[in-house]
């Protein structure tokens, strides 16, 4: 992780300047609806140091290479490169009612190249368990 500096921020709650230091990164909030695909970032907290008030001030990758995990750096890979995406199942035409080639789910996954694109395709190697 990179090196955290102490800030002169704006406080709030002091409505003054004043040295806020560092105090802890934290996973941003979730909102609905499906996990983003890229990197994933955590959030910088700084503390007044007058008053003691938190505030957000930055963020940087969770990890050194800014991916959360192996399997989110294929899934993209994936979806970039070979050009991975939902579509309406076939069978069902998206209907999701009884259907076994789509789990009832009324998606199945669709790929515009769907062989290894190289030596270094990372969808070649198996995944870490």
């Amino acid at each position: 992780m990179p090196k955290i500096f102490d800030a002169i921020l704006m406080c709030r709650s002091c409505g003054r300047p004043t040295l806020h230091l560092f105090s802890e990164r934290r996973q941003p909030a979730k909102g609905p609806g499906p996990a983003p695909v890229g990197p994933v970032f955590v959030d910088l907290v700084y503390a007044c140091d007058v008053c003691e008030t938190e505030r957000l001030w930055g963020n940087e990758p969770a990890t050194a290479e800014g991916w959360a995990s192996e399997r989110e750096a294929r899934e993209e890979h994936a979806i970039l490169v070979h050009g991975m995406r939902a579509v309406d199942c076939p069978a069902c035409h998206g209907m999701a009612i009884d259907c076994s080639e789509c789990g009832d789910s009324g998606e199945v996954w669709h790929w515009d190249k769907p062989g290894p694109c190289g030596a270094d395709c990372p969808l070649e190697r198996p995944e870490e368990r």
